[in-house]
C-alpha cells in the first residue's frame, strides 16, 4: 500500500508529464533548408531551394526556384531516355523492388513509431520512480530520456534526408530536390554519373553536403549517346555539351521540441535531487 501522499505525487508527476509529452508530440520537430545549384551545364547556375518542416504526423514541404528560366528549360528540352536496352532480368528486379518499396512504410514512419514507444517508457519509468520511491526506475528514465533526445535530435533528420533521398546511393541525379518538384532526372538517364555526400555536426544542427556530375544522355540525339558512354568527352568535344553538375546543401535544426524534450528532463532530475534529499528516510530502492 502506498501512502496518500505517494498518490498524490504519482498524479502531479503524471498530469505534469503527460502535458509535457503532448507538448512534444504536437510541437515542431525540425526545420530543414535546403539549396541545390546547377553549377555547371545550366546557363546563370539556377537553384532549387527547399523548407522542408516535420512533426509527429507529416512533412511539409516548400519548394521555390532562383534563376528558374533556364532550369524550366533544361527539364523541358532534355528527352526521357527509355529502358527498352534492360534486360528481362533486370526488369523483372526493378518490379520486385518498386513493390517492396511501395509496401515499406518511410523511415520516418518508423522513427514517429519508436519515439511514441520510447515517450511511453519514460512515462512508466518515471510513475514507477515516484510511486516506489525508487533510484533504479529514475535512473532508467533518464537513460530513456537521453535516448528520446538522441533520437529526435539524430534519427529525425537522418531519417528526413534518407527519405528525401539525399545520399549517395539515391535514385535522382540532384539527391531529391528535383523530385521535390515532380520532375526528377533520375541517374539512371546519366553517362558517368558519380556523386559525393557528407554530414556534420554544428551544435544541435546538423548539415549534408551532396554533389553530382555526369553526361545528361536525355540532352543529346540518340545516335550521338553511345559515343559518350563509351568515351567521356572533354571540353570542346562533341557530346560535351550534356556535362552537368549539382552542388546541394542542407541544413536541419531542431523546432521547438527541443524545449519540451528539455522540460521532461527538467521534471526527471528534479525528482532524482527530491530522491536524494529523502535518502535518509531509509525506504528508497538502491
Amino acid at each position: 500500500m502506498i501512502s496518500q501522499n505517494q498518490r498524490n505525487k504519482v498524479l502531479i508527476i503524471t498530469v505534469l508529464f503527460v502535458f509535457l509529452s503532448m507538448g512534444l508530440w504536437t510541437s515542431s520537430w525540425f526545420e530543414i533548408n535546403g539549396r541545390g545549384t546547377y553549377i555547371e551545364g545550366i546557363e546563370r547556375e539556377p537553384s532549387i531551394v527547399v523548407e522542408y518542416t516535420i512533426d509527429s504526423s507529416q512533412e511539409s514541404i516548400s519548394v521555390s526556384l532562383e534563376n528558374a528560366t533556364p532550369l524550366l528549360q533544361y527539364w523541358r528540352n532534355r528527352e526521357i531516355i527509355s529502358n527498352q536496352e534492360m534486360t528481362d532480368e533486370d526488369q523483372q528486379e526493378t518490379n520486385v523492388e518498386n513493390s517492396l518499396t511501395e509496401e515499406e512504410s518511410s523511415t520516418l514512419d518508423v522513427i514517429r513509431t519508436l519515439i511514441t514507444i520510447i515517450i511511453f517508457f519514460i512515462g512508466l519509468s518515471i510513475v514507477e520512480s515516484v510511486r516506489k520511491s525508487s533510484r533504479i526506475w529514475n535512473r532508467v528514465s533518464i537513460v530513456v530520456w537521453f535516448i528520446l533526445g538522441l533520437s529526435i535530435l539524430f534519427q529525425v533528420p537522418m531519417s528526413a534526408i534518407d527519405d528525401f533521398g539525399l545520399s549517395q546511393d539515391g535514385e535522382s541525379s540532384t539527391g531529391g530536390f528535383d523530385s521535390a518538384s515532380n520532375d526528377e532526372v533520375s541517374i539512371d538517364q546519366f553517362a558517368h554519373h558519380s556523386s559525393n555526400s557528407g554530414i556534420d555536426l554544428e551544435f544541435f544542427n546538423l548539415n549534408f553536403y551532396y554533389s553530382s556530375q555526369g553526361y545528361d544522355l536525355g540532352l543529346l540525339s540518340e545516335e550521338d549517346r553511345q559515343q559518350v558512354i563509351d568515351n567521356p568527352p572533354i571540353i570542346g568535344e562533341k557530346g560535351y555539351e550534356s556535362f552537368i553538375k549539382f552542388d546541394a546543401e542542407m541544413k536541419a535544426g531542431p523546432g521547438t521540441v527541443i524545449y519540451w524534450w528539455l522540460s521532461i528532463g527538467i521534471l526527471i532530475f528534479y525528482w532524482n535531487r527530491s530522491l536524494k534529499t529523502d535518502s535518509s528516510d531509509g525506504n528508497l530502492d538502491s
